[in-house]
């Protein structure tokens, strides 16, 4: 009995070994060998840094308006504009201050 299950055992484990070594690439399934930048989004007094492969767009972080009494620091846009990715690049966030609104 103790054979037949090795014998078993062993079948299995050589079966799953041949069709895992034997996967086809799915249609439309391809190895992605292109290359990763480093992108930099400089903040002021921060930066965040992603890394992005060659032709996507870098996502910027989400930057929340900062209070300053009477005014709001408002993210305007990025400097330059962002672009897909063809090397490694910083942006550098550009603020508005927005007087705020009393009634």
């Amino acid at each position: 009995m103790k054979r037949i299950f090795l014998l078993l055992t062993l079948l299995c484990l050589s079966l799953f070994t041949f069709v895992a070594c034997d996967r086809e690439e799915e249609p439309g399934e391809q190895e992605d060998n292109r290359p990763v930048f480093t992108i930099t989004f400089d903040l002021g007094l921060n930066k965040e840094v992603v890394k992005v492969k060659e032709g996507e767009l870098p996502t910027p972080p989400t930057v929340p308006d900062d209070d300053y009494g009477n005014f709001y620091k408002h993210l305007k846009g990025w400097t330059p504009e962002i672009a897909p990715a063809t090397a490694d690049a910083t942006y550098k966030a550009v603020y508005e201050n927005i007087q705020k609104q009393y009634t």
